[in-house]
């Protein structure tokens, strides 16, 4: 039989790189309005411009929490965007503000990193959207040990 009969979902809100903190607030009213009562902000910089820009990462993240209070789950992700470094600043400013999880704050391929960051944070770090095999799934637990393991299913077919 089932172990449940339903599931709490949050709605994830990308493209957040090229809007305004406004903009994103609307899309998080929106998807309030849609019966959502958890929320993910995706900035969408990618490993390819790291660091991009933080201080706007955080007025989104500010902004986003401010409107939604601390009664709605509220999660960020970096979509690997971020050095170790400021990973960490960003989480620990996060966490002032409540943050429900974060999401892929360093490169993928970066195991170290990941670790780095899910050890120096009390939020929970999630990774794994990029492993698409059981061996390399079993490598990021082994190596990175993210709070959260949280795979693409639609890419690595499922784990069995």
């Amino acid at each position: 039989g089932s172990y449940r009969d339903r599931i709490k979902m949050y709605c994830s809100i990308g493209g957040g790189a090229p809007m305004t903190p406004d903009e994103m607030v609307s899309k998080v009213d929106d998807a309030l309005n849609a019966g959502f009562r958890a929320i993910k902000i995706r900035m969408d910089w990618g490993p390819h411009r790291r660091d991009s820009d933080p201080a706007k990462d955080e007025a989104m993240f500010t902004a986003v929490r401010k409107f939604v209070g601390d009664d709605i789950p509220l999660s960020f992700d970096a979509n690997n965007g971020y050095s170790v470094s400021t990973a960490i600043r960003q989480g620990c400013q996060f966490e002032a503000m409540n943050i429900y999880h974060f999401e892929e704050p360093v490169a993928q391929y970066d195991y170290t990193g990941i670790k780095q960051v899910a050890d120096a944070l009390d939020v929970p770090v999630s990774a794994g959207e990029h492993e698409y095999t059981r061996w390399q799934s079993r490598d990021l637990i082994a190596q990175a040990n993210p709070d959260i393991l949280q795979p693409d299913v639609v890419k690595c077919g499922g784990i069995t």
